[in-house]
């Protein structure tokens, strides 16, 4: 369980995430984050949030942020709201730091979600060119943050399928959608 506070480092994206608001602070209605992003820090795979919605306050420097496929650059002061269910994704492609807000609502248990893939990400359990983890591990996940992050069309419904049918067999060779070694204990 993530505390406010609380800062956590992804090695190949090079994003440092800020718990500035958790599920437990706000009831589940929203999930607050500064994400530091290194400069050159790679653009994640595009992804959306099925069942809510993210917005991306620039803070520091400047960001490239796709939402359902038209690109732009955000500067500091701009605000990109992406709405539940778009495709999406962001990066720092610029030689200086970037930081942004990001608010995601409701909040779901999108937490354990970074505080994991960024954690295997740190143990070497990811492949170093897709920053993905193994498949089955990867179906683990993807079913259990189902509410909370997917892929956009064809591609993420059948993720999404494949995801219920072999999170069972994930789970029974050992994968699972977290880690108590990834995660803070919740009393403290």
């Amino acid at each position: 369980m993530a505390h406010v506070g609380e800062t956590i480092e992804h090695p190949l994206s090079g994003e440092r995430l800020t718990f500035l608001e958790t599920s437990a602070s706000t009831g589940g209605a929203f999930l607050k984050l500064r994400i530091e992003m290194a400069p050159r820090g790679s653009l994640p795979k595009p992804h959306t949030h099925p069942r809510g919605s993210e917005e991306f306050e620039v803070v520091a420097g400047r960001v490239q942020i796709e939402v359902a496929g038209q690109r732009r650059i955000a500067e500091k002061g701009e605000t990109v709201v992406v709405p539940r269910g778009a495709g999406h994704m962001w990066g720092n492609p610029f030689e200086d730091r970037a930081a942004v807000i990001v608010t995601l609502s409701p909040a779901f248990d999108m937490e354990t979600f970074f505080e994991t893939w960024f954690g295997l990400a740190r143990d070497g359990k990811v492949d170093t060119r897709t920053q993905m983890p193994r498949f089955l591990q990867l179906m683990s996940i993807a079913h259990a943050y189902r509410d909370g992050i997917g892929q956009p069309g064809v591609l993420g419904r059948v993720t999404g399928g494949l995801a219920a049918v072999l999170a069972p067999l994930a789970q029974a060779r050992g994968y699972r959608p977290s880690y108590p070694e990834y995660s803070t204990p919740a009393d403290g």
